[in-house]
């Protein structure tokens, strides 16, 4: 609920459907998630946009774990 920024009742849904993984949700065939009742065109490619873009921030997180913050690093640059 809380990665996907999703109500309970949608989490369920995709508990109950099998999608229990962000990766699951990201990068499984549109047409499963589509085939749930519940969710339309637009909520599926919510939640696989939403999901993508949690793995890609934990990538970029574990890439360079304790490095410079990005607003640090743009006061280093020399004009």
């Amino acid at each position: 609920m809380k990665q996907l920024d999703v109500d309970e009742d949608v989490a369920t849904i995709l508990a109950q459907e099998g999608f229990s993984t962000i990766e699951r949700i990201a990068y499984v065939p549109q047409a499963e998630l589509a085939a749930i009742d519940e969710f339309d065109e637009e909520i599926v490619k919510e939640l696989r946009n939403r999901a993508r873009d949690v793995l890609l921030t934990q990538a970029i997180a574990s890439e360079e774990p304790g490095s410079v913050d990005a607003g640090d690093d743009l006061l280093l640059l020399e004009a």
